[in-house]
């Protein structure tokens, strides 16, 4: 899903204000309306002919200052979500059994994620939910009397920030374990029975709780899918001893 951009409360036509004649403080002049402000004193203009520049209130005249802090107080700001998802898979501890005749593994395995805020706004206070798509064939020492196949693991983590242009938020996913069973019963035969992680999905939610953008890892078993289209059933729900 792209990033998401939007006015909060107010229609866009009433917001909108009149075009008038800005003023900087060596006294040049442009014709221009406010157009938005992003909550941390960026404000966004439109010249005459549409022509949009961005500028903070402290570089017009002090009259000016005037009418854009009128401006402020009856006008949400409007805050721009764009990020650059970066998700590396990364074996966090292991152990491998010779049993004869057959060789077991036990790994745990998690996403270590970073979120770059690409927008010329700051952002914080997100919070994000993720999904752990795993491959699912193999329980412990054993190969599972209960195949589930494939299934996601949830979990979600928080990112305060601020993040201003091009800052990072980082965070762990939950531990997930993947298990391999080799069963060999002769020289010529082997029986291979194992997990195998599919790839992250995840959503991010401002303040609000409203989703201002989604990502999944760019591999095949997760192309052209999106967090909706993933039937809730398919959560892999902890074992209860």
């Amino acid at each position: 899903m792209k990033a998401l951009t939007w006015v909060l409360g107010l229609s866009i036509g009433v917001l909108k204000a009149e075009l008038r004649q800005f003023k900087d403080p060596q006294g040049r002049k442009v014709m221009a309306e406010l157009v938005s402000h992003d909550g941390q004193g960026l404000l966004t203009l439109n010249m005459q002919n549409g022509t949009p520049f961005q500028k903070t209130a402290n570089q017009f005249s002090v009259e000016d200052q005037t009418y854009i802090a009128e401006w402020l107080k009856r006008t949400p700001a409007t805050v721009a979500y764009r990020f650059d998802i970066k998700a590396v898979a990364e074996k966090l501890s292991g152990n491998r059994k010779n049993m004869g005749y057959k060789t077991v593994k036990n790994e745990l395995w998690a996403y270590k994620v970073e979120i770059r805020n690409t927008a010329r706004n700051p952002v914080q206070n997100l919070k994000v939910e993720y999904r752990i798509f795993v491959k699912d064939e193999a329980d412990g020492t054993i190969v599972s009397s209960d195949i589930r196949g494939e299934g996601f693991h949830s979990g979600d983590a928080s990112v305060t920030g601020p993040l201003r242009y091009n800052g990072v938020g980082n965070f762990t996913t939950k531990e997930v374990q993947i298990d391999v069973v080799d069963y060999r019963y002769s020289s010529t035969r082997d029986d291979r029975h194992a997990d195998a992680l599919r790839g992250l999905m995840l959503r991010i939610k401002d303040a609000d709780g409203k989703v201002v953008h989604e990502w999944a890892s760019p591999i095949t078993t997760l192309r052209g899918k999106t967090w909706d289209s993933i039937p809730a059933s398919l959560e892999v729900k902890p074992d209860r001893n």
